[in-house]
């Protein structure tokens, strides 16, 4: 009898609420606040702003990603998608990038998947790709990306974002000139590749630095180093040559160049049979372009300077060796006079010798 009255009592309340639209509503709007009261938390999606304009009609809107462009001394490049990286605690080992033996990342470049990576090349010549392009999670070699002519390599690589936040493009060629051009000639919408330089007969591009006015420095195969300042350089077109940043003897050439930390304190360099050297960066005082500078580091047994670094404080680096790598931390290395030769720093086996060297973490 109880169960019968409640029945009755429940049909007669869905009868009245069936019999006008008005209830029906009030009925729907209680019921979706009771399920808010009762299941009802914070958003845990995201409304991303995908602003996206193309010439092609089948476009698609593509979701934004942030992302990390590693680049290895093997020509490799590996993008990951830095949102799926996981916080970890001080100390740990993070999540590494797989690499060869003898592979060491040598440039990671922070953008998002609405930029473009651009590529410079020892010929003078700029490519550009759209970082949506690059595959995921994968190494791919540069090489497969972009029609590279007989013997070109890159130089150097940045993004727009990275662009964006600097003034000048430096170019420094094996011959010695130096080019300095606004950062923003180098915008480009058509085409996969534009002329970047103007270069000589059997001249090429060894490093493109990208600065705001910086102090930059010079190393030739000699052995001379030279540091001068960039805001007395006038910046000129995107294609024109440049004028001389160093003066070098017979068969000398540029092997390789900085820019200069403003805080800069230790010079550490390594020569091609390992010899290892920490010098202040104070016995290398700034001068004037277009002169042949000063030795950077005394030699043996025909050996001679490959390469260096300049730093505001101990870090450790990376000596790139054409079969393998070794890091130090420079702290282990006694500050040595100019005159200096060094301590070894690696030890070489037969065919082996020192092409390079790189501070560990760079960005």
């Amino acid at each position: 009898e109880k169960e019968k009255t409640e029945k009755e009592e429940q049909a007669n309340y869905i009868k009245e609420i069936l019999s006008s639209e008005e209830n029906i509503k009030k009925e729907m709007i209680k019921d979706v606040l009771t399920i808010k009261e009762e299941y009802g938390d914070s958003r845990r999606t995201k409304n991303i702003n995908l602003d996206f304009s193309s010439e092609a009609e089948d476009a698609e809107p593509i979701e934004k990603k942030e992302l990390l462009i590693h680049y290895t001394n093997l020509g490799n490049l590996y993008t990951t998608e830095s949102t799926t990286l996981l916080r970890t605690r001080r100390g740990t080992k993070g999540t590494k990038v797989k690499l060869a033996a003898n592979e060491v990342i040598t440039q990671t470049l922070r953008d998002d998947n609405f930029s473009s990576l651009l590529v410079f090349s020892n010929k003078g010549t700029m490519y550009h790709i759209a970082t949506d392009d690059l595959p995921l999670n994968s190494k791919i070699n540069i090489a497969q990306l972009f029609e590279f002519k007989p013997d070109e390599k890159p130089t150097a690589l940045t993004t727009i974002q990275k662009r964006d936040n600097i003034d000048y493009f430096i170019f420094i060629t094996k011959q010695g000139m130096v080019k300095k051009t606004l950062a923003k000639e180098y915008n480009v919408r058509k085409g996969r590749n534009i002329k970047a330089i103007n270069l000589k007969e059997g001249d090429e591009v060894i490093k493109v630095l990208f600065v705001n006015n910086e102090d930059i420095s010079l190393l030739t195969n000699n052995g001379n180093f030279i540091r001068f300042a960039t805001d007395e350089i006038t910046p000129i077109g995107r294609a024109a040559a440049g004028v001389k940043g160093v003066k070098l003897n017979e068969g000398d050439f540029v092997v390789s160049a900085y820019v200069t930390p403003a805080q800069g304190k230790f010079l550490v360099t390594v020569s091609e049979n390992g010899i290892v050297k920490k010098t202040s960066l104070d016995e290398y005082p700034i001068g004037s372009r277009a002169i042949k500078g000063r030795k950077i580091s005394e030699v043996k047994d025909k050996d001679k300077i490959v390469d260096y670094l300049i730093l505001n404080e101990d870090h450790d680096i990376i000596i790139i060796v054409n079969k393998k790598t070794i890091k130090i931390n420079t702290s282990e290395l006694r500050e040595l006079s100019r005159s200096a030769i060094g301590v070894k720093g690696v030890d070489l086996k037969d065919n082996e010798k020192v092409i390079g060297l790189i501070q560990e973490d760079i960005e």
